[in-house]
């Protein structure tokens, strides 16, 4: 038997495991694991992060699609990247369509495009949330990333009204003016960026012979993602204006036009009607609303009726209007005459415990307005939670039994013993 000296026997086990963890710890630093392995898909908006959102687009705007790809933090070159894009959904066509771009020695992969807009219906089939996913193959394996972003006018202005600000507070829609009455103009605004953004509004009242009779030029900052009110005193009917039909037209710029600004959207229009002035100085008369139900549940429409009259040019129209939990924000709906003197309207339902309070507004063809609000306190409810029955079924089963328990002792008692009805006798003292 040969002789084994432990000493070598001992190094060249140490040797070989040296030479195995050597090699296993380069291998595992030349792998690709795909767990460590990120695709990240973002705009030059941004959308950095896994499923992050990027800023929204405005139309015909050009769009970077950017997809990095990273393997512990290492860029990964010459990987093909397939970009998928889903347009909003909507009643016309649905716009879907894919790009392939190839990461460079950054590991990024980019394409751009525009969203075509001359098409029918264009506003209706692009305008909204857009989808993208960046998807890639990686050890056998599919790597996805996801990102949405909002496309249509950045500023856009979605109503003008014109009306009256009774009080300077409440706005009633209104429609006939009269030479030297104010008019006033709601407008709707929608801002889809994430940041807020300054506008300069422009409002333009035209009469019937096509002549500017009111300009009212004035800046608003309208906050991020928010669809926003605004209210204004214009001016009043000016004495040269001609009688009939006049027009609004209102802008949205990014700026002053003589300091460069350009529109963010289309200018949107409102007709109204200058008449002659009226000899009639009376609001109508507004009497208590009745509500139905009286107890109002979850989800349970309510029904408010109303007399209104008025002894000179008529009741034009009549407006119930309503907030919810003392939000600010009123609600109007315009009533329906059912009568010659009553107007109905209704209030849909709110979850239990929602606090309702509502006034009715009405004004006539004079464009005299008045409002009933209880005095300033409004007239209000509470959603009650629905009833529930079983309680009361399971009492009333209960007594049932009861009764028919006690009921059965009594046959049972009374078996076979003819028992007569007697009608008991009343003594008298």
């Amino acid at each position: 038997m040969p002789i084994v000296n432990k000493n070598a026997l001992i190094v060249s086990l140490l040797m070989a495991l040296l030479m195995t963890l050597n090699l296993w710890t380069f291998n595992t630093a030349h792998s690709y694991s795909v767990d460590d392995v990120f695709i990240d898909v973002y705009t030059q908006k941004g959308g950095k992060g896994l499923n992050m959102p990027s800023d929204a687009f405005d139309v015909q705007e050009n769009i970077t699609l950017c997809a990095e790809v990273t393997n512990n933090g290492v860029p990964v070159p010459n990987k093909v990247v397939e970009f998928e894009i889903h347009g909003p959904m909507n009643p016309y066509e649905n716009t879907s369509f894919l790009i392939n771009a190839t990461t460079n020695a950054s590991g990024v992969a980019s394409t751009s495009f525009r969203i075509p807009c001359l098409v029918p219906h264009w506003e209706e089939k692009v305008f909204g949330t857009w989808n993208v996913s960046a998807r890639t193959e990686f050890g056998g394996q599919i790597i996805v990333d996801t990102l949405t972003f909002e496309y249509g006018y950045i500023i856009e202005t979605i109503l003008v009204e014109t009306g009256t600000l009774l009080e300077g507070i409440y706005w009633i829609p209104k429609i006939n003016f009269t030479i030297g009455e104010q008019v006033s103009v709601k407008l709707i605004m929608k801002n889809i960026a994430f940041t807020a953004k300054n506008v300069t509004i422009i409002v333009v009242c035209y009469d019937s012979q096509e002549l500017p009779i009111i300009q009212w030029i004035g800046f608003h900052v309208i906050p991020e993602k928010t669809t926003e009110d605004i209210f204004i005193q214009i001016a009043p009917i000016p004495k040269y204006a001609s009688m009939g039909n006049a027009t609004i037209i209102a802008w949205a710029y990014t700026g002053p036009w003589r300091e460069g600004g350009i529109p963010y959207c289309p200018e949107i229009t409102a007709e109204l009607l200058i008449i002659e002035e009226i000899e009639d100085t009376t609001s109508p008369s507004i009497g208590e609303p009745a509500c139905e139900p009286e107890l109002v549940q979850s989800d349970q429409e309510v029904t408010v009726s109303v007399n209104v009259t008025d002894t000179q040019t008529g009741v034009r129209e009549v407006i119930l209007s309503y907030s919810v939990d003392g939000d600010d924000a009123w609600i109007n709906i315009i009533m329906n005459k059912t009568t010659e003197d009553t107007f109905v309207g209704s209030i849909p339902g709110f979850a239990a415990g929602t606090l309702v309070q509502f006034r009715i507004v009405a004004y006539d063809y004079a464009g005299n307005p008045t409002m009933n609000n209880n005095a300033g306190h409004y007239y209000v409810y509470t959603v009650i939670p629905e009833f529930k029955t079983w309680p009361s079924t399971v009492l009333t089963l209960f007594l049932l039994t009861v009764i028919t328990v006690l009921t059965g002792r009594r046959i049972k008692h009374n078996k076979g013993v003819n028992v007569p009805c007697v009608k008991k006798k009343t003594r008298l003292f």
